[in-house]
């Protein structure tokens, strides 16, 4: 055994509660609290500083409430964890509004092997199209990070989970998020519209 049969799994929530995007159903979407932004980025330097003095395997996971890849730090931090040799993997959610193409080449930079970071990415159909955010998906899987996608499950918008599911690589997961604030449950319509 390579000491690698157990992993520690951390996972780091923070102080950020904004987003870029501003969907009628979400609750990040309405706040800009740049103080939040600050504070969240001195509190994740130091999570990355304290996670790279770590010796023990390690798996880690980023689950802001809100945005965390349309800011610098936390590009550049994950990039940096991702490439210490007792850090096995690491994953975020985004809605994949940063620069992909910037992002694989600072990854490229720094010779951090692409397989270790992984991406929730969730589709926001208020605020990006399918074909934007299918050629972002693409890109990141054909540069080896592993992603899957979610979406948020409004019946209202059966049709373009539909196409949605029909315009993602077939191996890429598509995950339906409950719709809160619903407060019903699906008709038996919704449901059998919802199958493939």
């Amino acid at each position: 055994m390579n000491g690698w049969e157990t992993i520690d799994s951390i996972w780091y929530r923070g102080k950020l509660d904004s987003c870029n995007y501003t969907c009628s159903y979400c609750p990040f979407g309405r706040k800009n609290n740049q103080h939040s932004v600050q504070e969240d980025q001195r509190l994740f330097q130091q999570f990355c500083d304290t996670m790279a003095k770590q010796t023990r395997p390690l798996c880690l996971m980023l689950i802001p409430y809100g945005e965390a890849l349309i800011h610098s730090y936390y590009r550049e931090g994950l990039i940096h964890l991702a490439g210490l040799s007792h850090v096995s993997g690491i994953g975020c959610q985004t809605n994949l509004s940063f620069s992909v193409s910037s992002f694989l080449q600072t990854m490229e930079q720094q010779q951090v092997t692409p397989s270790k970071i992984k991406l929730w990415a969730t589709f926001h159909p208020e605020m990006t199209t399918i074909e934007t955010f299918t050629r972002k998906v693409i890109q990141l899987k054909q540069a080896g990070i592993e992603l899957s996608t979610g979406i948020v499950g409004n019946p209202e918008q059966l049709p373009l989970i539909t196409r949605l599911r029909k315009t993602l690589p077939p191996d890429i997961y598509l995950f339906i998020n409950a719709m809160e604030g619903l407060k019903r449950k699906l008709t038996a319509d919704e449901k059998n519209n919802s199958k493939p």
